[in-house]
């Protein structure tokens, strides 16, 4: 519980911050301070998770950025998505549904052919344990209606426009996570906002 809230504190705080010194090209050393009392536990920068509170710190002091978008993943944690679905909306796209860690390359987990029937694949199934801590988005690649000669290849993520996270929060599971694909326009927006339930693509997600 502690680590949950602490986690849930420097998400916070951070979002809060970050943006500031990532306009003013310099040093971020108000997020730095976030590293320390054993902050940096809880904080993963652009390259991964950091080895110690010094690592934390200097990397702040330079610039670098945290991520801060997305579910954080605690070292030595598993994934597990469950109940990949239709949601309520429906879609008659083709999709490609999976994760994506720390701003690394988007791993698919599962399918779904074109029409609304289609059931989705890819569940159950459990990542990890992550050997450090990480930040996880899960994201929906529409590939719209190739048979009917509209193709399309767009990738929306759970922190986007798109997309949605309900559940116990963002620093503990699980979470429902809602994205709407791009509704048959093939376009970079929702034809709808996303909402918990109602939404293209559906999916739970639970940390052990």
């Amino acid at each position: 519980m502690r680590r949950a809230v602490m986690a849930a504190l420097c998400a916070a705080a951070l979002s809060m911050v970050v943006v500031g010194a990532a306009a003013g090209g310099g040093g971020n050393s108000a997020s730095a301070k976030f590293c320390q009392k054993n902050g940096w536990q809880f904080l993963v920068g652009t390259n991964g998770a950091f080895a110690s509170e010094a690592a934390c710190t200097s990397y702040g002091a330079k610039g670098g950025i945290y991520v801060t978008t997305g579910q954080f993943i605690p070292a030595g944690q598993r994934v597990t998505f469950s109940n990949a679905a239709i949601g309520d909306l429906g879609a008659q796209a083709k999709w490609e549904w999976g994760y994506q860690v720390t701003g690394g390359s988007n791993v698919t987990l599962g399918t779904k052919a074109e029409g609304g029937s289609e059931p989705v694949t890819g569940t159950p199934t459990t990542v990890g344990p992550f050997k450090t801590a990480a930040v996880l988005r899960v994201f929906l690649r529409d590939l719209g209606l190739p048979s009917f000669g509209a193709p399309c290849d767009l990738t929306f993520y759970s922190d986007g426009p798109n997309g949605l996270v309900t559940g116990s929060g963002t620093s503990s599971s699980p979470w429902h996570v809602s994205i709407n694909d791009s509704g048959g326009a093939c376009t970079t927006t929702p034809f709808e906002p996303p909402a918990d339930g109602d939404s293209n693509f559906v999916v739970t997600v639970t940390l052990s």
